[in-house]
């Protein structure tokens, strides 16, 4: 059973605490190295699944500036050059997630708003862009988004200057 995040009183502290110290260890990371494990979701079959979903062509509609092409990420492993395939729907699930991230903390940069405060409000503007509620399976990203956010900063993250 995969979990769902529908309503604020359903983020709890725990979860913002688990979001905060995992975000903390993956900017330890390289960014080209943290958006490579959220592209690595891409190979998820329930991700798959969960894109192929009628809603999400609803939810994704007004994300523009995709190519129907499908971007091809090359990595090094060992003494080999590994390669995968990220869709266009994948790019647009990714572009939507940094845009309620930018608009929230756009929102909030002028104010002394906690580390805790700060993923919880952008976990509730989640909860209003996916209508459906937020779903477990985006962890990964949401994970990957905060720890470049820590490791970098709103400007850079954002691209805001």
């Amino acid at each position: 059973m995969e979990t769902v995040y529908r309503t604020r009183e359903e983020i709890s502290d725990q979860l913002i605490s688990y979001i905060h110290e995992k975000a903390d260890a993956l900017s330890e990371l390289s960014v080209p190295e943290i958006e490579r494990c959220m592209d690595s979701e891409s190979l998820n079959p329930l991700i798959h699944i969960y894109l192929s979903a009628d809603a999400m062509n609803e939810v994704l509609k007004d994300v523009i500036n995709v190519d129907d092409e499908r971007m091809v990420t090359c990595f090094a492993v060992g003494e080999s050059i590994s390669s995968y395939v990220i869709t266009p729907v994948f790019i647009k699930l990714k572009i939507k997630i940094r845009n309620a991230f930018c608009k929230t903390l756009l929102k909030y940069r002028n104010r002394n708003v906690s580390i805790h405060l700060t993923i919880k409000y952008i976990l509730i503007s989640l909860l209003s862009v996916f209508r459906l509620g937020v779903r477990a399976i985006l962890l990964p990203i949401i994970l990957g988004m905060f720890a470049i956010y820590m490791k970098k900063g709103l400007n850079y993250f954002c691209n805001v200057y």
